[in-house]
């Protein structure tokens, strides 16, 4: 793959601000037969010490067809725009936002059990699509340059607020990650489950890399793709072939294995949570309070990647 290396400049009046990840991604947990609201926890005021709830947005009707939600919890600060005197450089965010809408499409046609396209190259774009979102959460990001350059442990800071010589770092690093992601959207083998008896929690780090978890031998890859949808990608196995893409029906007896992930994004979860009803949320209210928040955030370790090989090097 050869990453957009045209430098695109706008003007500094250009908004600062988009979704972490695109509302085309959030709406799949809308029901397409009957939209409801969109339903989510802002996690945000628990970084201010301060108590969160359940809260509905009620999707618009689009003039042609369809609904669009604003998803304003998702809007993050733009990381990955380096800011130069004649004009901001979007190359790298567009590079993003390409690669999103080849895996919105794919969500969109993996509810039914189906692929959005027949061409290996458009497949593997929604899958590096997916896969981006292992490393660029607005959270982690700011994790990592808390750690390596020394600054405030205060989560809630804004892009503005880095040094150049920390957000040029972030930028040179995404686009590395980049790469080494699509080396690895070629080395494992893809299974989309599809008809999951169990409704699927997403968060604002939607996919989880296991290669990259502290301590842990494991290399697959989850990502939700809808409330009934889960991408796994997994080492090649006897009558896998890397790269290949297979759908499963779900099952009941993979039920478990599906409630383990909400269980695992409700631990990972650091900005905000969605699901497909008020009542799953309502459940999960009190694993957000400030005191399980703080002691989850406490107990992360960075694990440091070689981006030219993607092994763990702590």
């Amino acid at each position: 793959m050869v990453l957009t290396e045209e430098i695109t400049l706008t003007a500094n009046r250009a908004k600062m601000r988009n979704h972490e990840v695109q509302r085309a991604y959030l709406e799949q947990w809308l029901s397409p037969s009957d939209p409801r609201d969109l339903w989510y926890i802002d996690l945000s005021p628990l970084q201010r010490h301060q108590a969160v709830s359940v809260q509905g947005e009620t999707p618009a009707l689009r003039a042609n067809g369809g609904f669009r939600c604003k998803a304003e919890f998702a809007i993050e600060d733009y990381l990955y725009v380096p800011v130069r005197s004649d004009g901001r450089d979007d190359s790298l965010e567009n590079e993003f936002a390409d690669l999103e809408s080849h895996m919105v499409n794919l969500c969109r046609a993996a509810r039914d059990g189906n692929v959005h396209s027949s061409d290996p190259k458009v497949i593997k774009r929604a899958l590096l699509g997916c896969l981006s979102h292992c490393f660029r959460d607005a959270y982690g990001w700011r994790r990592i340059l808390q750690g390596l350059f020394g600054l405030a442990a205060d989560v809630t800071m804004n892009a503005k607020d880095f040094p150049s010589s920390a957000h040029d770092w972030l930028v040179r690093n995404a686009r590395r990650s980049l790469v080494l992601y699509n080396n690895r959207a070629s080395a494992l083998t893809w299974i989309i489950h599809w008809n999951i008896p169990v409704p699927l929690l997403t968060s604002d780090r939607p996919g989880w890399d296991l290669a990259t978890r502290h301590g842990s031998e494991l290399t697959q890859v989850f990502m939700p793709l809808g409330p009934n949808v889960m991408l796994v990608g997994q080492e090649p196995s006897e009558g896998y072939k890397k790269g290949e893409l297979r759908f499963v029906r779900g099952s009941e007896d993979h039920a478990k294995t599906w409630h383990k992930w909400n269980i695992f994004a409700v631990e990972r979860a650091r900005g905000w949570i969605v699901a497909t009803s008020e009542q799953q949320l309502n459940a999960l209210l009190p694993e957000f309070t400030v005191e399980k928040y703080e002691y989850r955030v406490s107990t992360e370790k960075l694990v440091q990647v070689d981006l030219a090989s993607g092994k763990k090097l702590s």
